[in-house]
């Protein structure tokens, strides 16, 4: 995954793995983290699945695909 993730930022594509699933497995183990050291539970931030995490475009503006159209 992380040369996936390498090839994706120096082409401008997409990585497999995406950046929403990226994103929720970091808010998972946080989430984790946080109730072994409280013992209490955390409550996730939740996606509607119409909901997109941003795209590496969004968040890395130099990237090919961002500036494609300029």
């Amino acid at each position: 995954l992380l040369a996936d993730f390498a090839v994706a930022v120096r082409t401008g594509r997409e990585p497999v793995s995406g950046l929403r699933a990226g994103y929720e497995s970091a808010q998972i183990g946080i989430a984790t983290r946080l109730s072994l050291d409280s013992g209490k539970v955390v409550e996730l931030p939740r996606l509607e699945a119409d909901q997109d995490a941003p795209g590496l475009a969004d968040i890395h503006p130099r990237t090919p695909a961002a500036t494609a159209g300029a």
